[in-house]
């Protein structure tokens, strides 16, 4: 009979003693959260980490330690570390009433991370509490669909664009001007870009697009032609100016075809490079109107 009640005496004994631990460890917690918050306002965002590092998440009060991984995945965010702030978005409860924001800047992070499948599975499990944030979650999910040159998948999520709402109307505006630039860009043919320099210098150049390249190299390269050939009618084929001037023709036009050559994959490297920073600066500039 007395060990049956013993347990139960130990508990009751027990429990003030872990409800003031666990307060004091919340209040530490708030202490220490507040004093990161001074710290990355101003721009000490290195100093407001290490000071959330020392705090256990995983033994604070659950809506206590939701606000813990969400400021320290804002200021992981603002350090470029979205590996690092995905990882603590990702984990805030479902219950937090940032949960929404937390899995919205989390996809975000991933995108800006180069995680595409990853993101697209953190869209999916997004939930959308209201019109509204399925309306932001459409954004998002057609900006990762450009990310993926996926002109189809974008076409299903512009659908959803309401184009009135101040946070979202001009990211919508502007993936929709993105989406069309990325269905009227044509690459170029290398080889045909080379074949065009070799028969004209510089012409390869302006077909790649490279408009100031191709006239430079056409200047160039005819300019040392001619004095060859001037050389050459005046001096004969072994005067030292017809060697030189000709050298320097072929090595210059050989230059040309080969630059010709690499051009087109390199307009078309920074074509979509450019497209991708607009992208995630439209996105990012969403986020940051929807949720000031």
């Amino acid at each position: 009979m007395v060990k049956r009640w013993l347990l139960p005496l130990l508990l009751a004994c027990l429990w003030p003693t872990a409800l003031r631990a666990q307060s004091a460890l919340d209040q530490q917690a708030r202490a220490e959260m507040d004093f990161a918050l001074r710290l990355a306002a101003n721009d000490w965002r290195e100093e407001a980490l290490q000071a959330l590092a020392a705090l256990p998440a995983d033994a604070l009060e659950p809506r206590l330690a939701d606000s813990l991984r969400h400021l320290r995945a804002q200021i992981h965010f603002r350090e470029a570390d979205f590996a690092a702030a995905w990882d603590d978005w990702s984990r805030v409860g479902p219950t937090a009433p940032f949960a929404f924001e937390a899995r919205a800047y989390g996809a975000f992070a991933l995108l800006m991370d180069g995680r595409i499948d990853l993101a697209d599975s953190a869209l999916s499990a997004c939930p959308t509490p209201d019109s509204l944030a399925a309306e932001l979650l459409a954004v998002l999910r057609a900006g990762h669909a450009l990310l993926a040159r996926d002109p189809d998948g974008f076409a299903r999520q512009a659908e959803r664009f309401g184009l009135r709402h101040h946070a979202l109307a001009r990211p919508e505006r502007e993936l929709l001007l993105l989406a069309q630039a990325a269905a009227d860009f044509r690459p170029r043919s290398p080889m045909l870009a080379a074949g065009l320099s070799a028969l004209v210098p510089g012409l390869g150049k302006i077909y790649a697009g490279r408009l100031g390249e191709g006239l430079s190299a056409a200047l160039t390269v005819s300019a040392l032609g001619l004095m060859a050939l001037e050389n050459h009618r005046k001096a004969g084929p072994w005067n030292w100016k017809t060697l030189g001037f000709g050298g320097a023709f072929a090595v210059f036009h050989l230059g040309n075809v080969l630059g010709s050559f690499h051009l087109p994959d390199a307009r078309h490297e920074d074509f979509w490079h450019e497209q991708d920073d607009a992208t995630l600066g439209e996105l990012h500039h969403a986020l940051r109107l929807f949720f000031p």
